[in-house]
């Protein structure tokens, strides 16, 4: 009988505004490289069979300017109501991906909450990445960090004195304890450092490495710790 491998797997859907910067196969950079630093966890586009392209057109320009890094703001609540068919709007197994038009200064965010309370069950929360136009050499490994920060988020029901409040907590398992910031590391080598850590380096070494035919670098194995990994392998939108 042949054995079956099953790869821990995230799925994504990707929606890319009209005004948004994707050349230089920037789509297929940020996969790569969080395949390579969530390693052996797979990474996988749910593909729009309509066009081909692994991910939806959204129908209107939107600009990263209007994004408040809440799935709460109005900007956030209408791209999460873009219905583009494929029936898994508003559903805590995928992480929508929003690559939106505008200014490239501003890098890109993250943004959870909790679903419909008749939805919950095993996929409690819902969650969302928002990319700039910032599409350089030096922030290829954005991505991935607001990635980390969603398979960080952890489903908390809090009991006060009987009356259970339900949150999320994203902290980060590295920070030190009574840190003002439990969401960041304070290793400034570490992906999860408030300012990600500069791409470019190992990116200009691929490309030289396929122009001149030979083996490609690997990702900085140090970008994340084990507890990180850990963390992240047992998140919600992790399938084993």
């Amino acid at each position: 009988m042949e054995e079956v491998l099953l790869l821990s797997t995230i799925y994504l859907r990707i929606f890319v505004s009209p005004n948004a910067n994707i050349s230089n196969e920037r789509i297929v950079w940020d996969i790569y490289l969080a395949r390579k630093i969530l390693a052996p966890i797979q990474i996988v586009r749910f593909p729009n069979p309509m066009n081909g392209l692994g991910y939806y057109e959204l129908p209107q320009n939107y600009n990263y300017s209007s994004i408040i890094c809440s799935l709460s703001g109005d900007t956030e609540i209408e791209l999460a109501n873009f219905d583009p068919g494929d029936g898994f709007r508003g559903d805590g197994r995928l992480i929508n991906v929003y690559y939106l038009g505008g200014g490239a200064d501003d890098g890109a965010c993250d943004a959870v909450a909790l679903s419909e309370k008749g939805n919950r069950g095993k996929f409690p929360i819902l969650g969302s990445i928002y990319m700039s136009n910032f599409n350089d050499d030096f922030g290829k490994y954005l991505f991935t960090h607001e990635l980390v920060h969603i398979l960080f988020a952890r489903f908390v029901n809090n009991n006060n004195g009987g009356n259970f409040i339900q949150t999320i907590n994203m902290d980060d398992p590295t920070a030190p304890p009574g840190a003002e910031d439990q969401g960041h590391s304070t290793n400034e080598q570490n992906l999860m450092f408030p300012i990600v850590p500069d791409s470019s380096p190992f990116v200009q070494a691929y490309r030289q490495a396929i122009q001149q035919g030979t083996p490609v670098p690997q990702v900085p194995r140090t970008l994340l710790t084990s507890s990180q990994r850990e963390k992240a392998l047992n998140s919600q939108f992790v399938f084993k």
